[in-house]
């Protein structure tokens, strides 16, 4: 994950393996001094095995608890960014009608995809565009009698489809659009498990105009232009799927692909997205609703939003807040016309108009907005990658909270057995006090013992954890089982660094405050076996009684001056004298 409980993952992973190290070098040094502390810590660990892995299992609920918080979320992060990365391939944006057909699929006119090729040829961030149908067509094997009501039928250029990604067959073979005729068809490993059809066999389409058979060409790997998950998919020519539906000269959507691969393409995304929604856009349009949006306060209605939504929908606080800043200067330029050619933008701003009171302006955009672009642009992968950090980070964190409960329990429940093991040695470490040792003696030698555990019980915990995140996660395999969303058990190297740092530094921690209380013994009391109880405790020095006295008198006269001078707040000192009057 990128984000950790709000912290950037890598650099909380870093710290926190730089904290460890700092650990285990102050104790090293420690022990390397006084070895024989060590000895006598440690002494008792292999002495008394069953004892030895209580301990480790009671210490190692926090790593545990951390390191399956974590696992889940990598998983749901690394299942949403390769379901996304599979269904789109190389495709970064897509361009697609304006938006204005509400049910069915929206075509524009082929010549538009010639005037986008135009504009994109000297921008060197877009590497490859194709223009394609997409649409939702029932299919048939009637050899078998099998059908499919929905399947997913993709149109695609293929003077074009080439250069955009690589089409393999299952034998690994390169396969190319372009060689289909028009009776001729691919379909991928879904559509041929779908309808039980294999190469060289007849598939049937059914449009308004009826029935259509074609041959399978061959048959396809899943993922990228083939179509991603399990889904099922029909690839036919761009051309013979124009005729098969009579719409000669039309298209559904156009494929932008950045240029590089992988983080470079995505990271040239918002420059690609402003540019395309730049050129697609009426600057005339833009600016009437920028006038509209300037007018009654609206810029602070935005920036109140944005404040809002920051914590839940950090995008979107963004846009609106630089939206209110652009309004509030006068600033119309590239960056607002990027925003407000959104889609999602435009329903944010017209749902806080319209709870603000504001139907008239409201209005006014919504009828602008219909004519604002001529062509959409989606940024789908990006967005697609956004929504995988916030899933995960939302998992994680929730899984955190119900977890952290748990953490506390656990370090009580640590600060408890260095009490008890204190208590059952209570004979041993008197006479070791007896001869000679000091009480921060003690101090080291529990924390010699403590961090021994600690390391144990941070491996085993991580591990646990692992396979808990592991088991949970097939759990909901189980239970989300579709075709287009598949889960994917997944670790990183960084999650498991800080479920297995922050384990040991917590434990840690309390392995030391346990051995400082711990190690507050009587040697006498020690050595016979009583308790604590039959220690007369020693009586406070005369100094400290006075000074205790002193304090008692002093106290409320001050506060009763600072009230009559009226000093600070009244009402805030009469409530600290009702509170502590002595």
């Amino acid at each position: 994950m990128e984000k950790v409980f709000g912290l950037p993952a890598t650099e909380l992973a870093l710290v926190m393996t730089a904290l460890m190290v700092v650990i285990f070098s102050i104790i090293g040094i420690g022990a390397a001094r006084r070895f024989i502390l060590v000895k006598m810590g440690s002494r008792n660990i292999p002495r008394r095995k069953g004892q030895s892995i209580l301990i480790v299992i009671g210490l190692m609920l926090s790593s545990a608890i951390i390191a399956t918080s974590l696992g889940i979320g990598d998983t749901v992060r690394y299942s949403v960014r390769s379901v996304a990365l599979d269904f789109l391939g190389p495709t970064d944006e897509i361009i697609k009608g304006p938006g204005r057909q509400l049910v069915g699929e929206e075509y524009f006119d082929y010549f538009e995809f010639e005037r986008i090729q135009q504009l994109t040829q000297d921008n060197k961030n877009i590497d490859a565009l194709l223009p394609l149908i997409e649409i939702n067509l029932p299919a048939s094997n009637d050899d078998l009698e099998l059908a499919e009501s929905n399947m997913r039928v993709r149109g695609v250029g293929g003077a074009y489809s080439d250069n955009f990604d690589k089409l393999e067959n299952l034998q690994g073979q390169i396969v190319s659009i372009s060689s289909l005729s028009d009776d001729e068809t691919y379909i991928n490993l879904g559509a041929s498990e779908t309808l039980k059809v294999g190469r060289g066999e007849n598939i049937s389409i059914y449009t308004r105009s009826g029935k259509v058979e074609y041959t399978v060409r061959d048959v396809l790997k899943n993922g990228g232009l083939a179509g991603g998950g399990r889904s099922p998919y029909i690839l036919f020519d761009l051309n013979t799927l124009q005729q098969l539906l009579d719409k000669e000269g039309r298209i559904t959507n156009i494929w932008v692909s950045n240029a590089g691969t992988g983080q470079d393409s995505l990271d040239l995304s918002e420059d690609v997205t402003k540019f395309l929604r730049t050129e697609l856009t009426d600057a005339n349009v833009a600016t009437e609703i920028f006038s509209i949006l300037q007018t009654k306060k609206i810029p602070d209605l935005l920036f109140e939003e944005s404040k809002s939504v920051r914590q839940t929908d950090k995008k979107t606080s963004e846009t609106l807040g630089q939206m209110s800043e652009n309004l509030e200067a006068n600033k119309f330029g590239d960056d607002f016309i990027k925003d407000i050619s959104d889609y999602q933008t435009q329903l944010t701003i017209l749902g806080i108009l319209d709870k603000s009171g504001l139907q008239e302006e409201a209005g006014s955009i919504l009828v602008l907005s219909s004519t604002l672009t001529t062509l959409r642009v989606d940024d789908q992968k990006s967005d697609s990658i956004r929504l995988a950090e916030r899933v995960a980070s939302g998992v994680t964190t929730i899984f955190s909270i119900f977890g952290s409960f748990s953490i506390m329990v656990g370090m009580l429940l640590i600060f408890l057995v260095f009490v008890l093991l204190a208590a059952a040695r209570s004979t041993e470490l008197g006479m070791a006090r007896a001869v000679g040792l000091k009480r921060r003696d003690l101090v080291q030698l529990f924390t010699y013992e403590g961090t021994i555990y600690a390391f144990l019980a941070a491996i085993v915990g991580t591990l646990v954890g692992v396979g808990l995140s592991f088991g949970l996660v097939f759990i909901l395999k189980d239970l989300i089982d579709t075709d287009d969303f598949a889960i994917t058990p997944y670790y990183s190297i960084i999650s498991l660094l800080i479920s297995f740092s922050s384990g040991l530094i917590l434990t840690f921690i309390t392995v030391v405050f346990s051995a400082y209380r711990a190690s507050n013994l009587n040697i006498v009391v020690a050595i016979r076996g009583l308790k604590d109880e039959f220690v007369k405790k020693a009586p406070d020095p005369m100094r400290k009684k006075i000074l205790d006295f002193a304090w008692n008198l002093i106290f409320p006269v001050k506060l009763i001056l600072r009230i009559a001078r009226g000093h600070g707040n009244r009402v805030g000192n009469l409530v600290l004298l009702q509170i502590c009057p002595f």
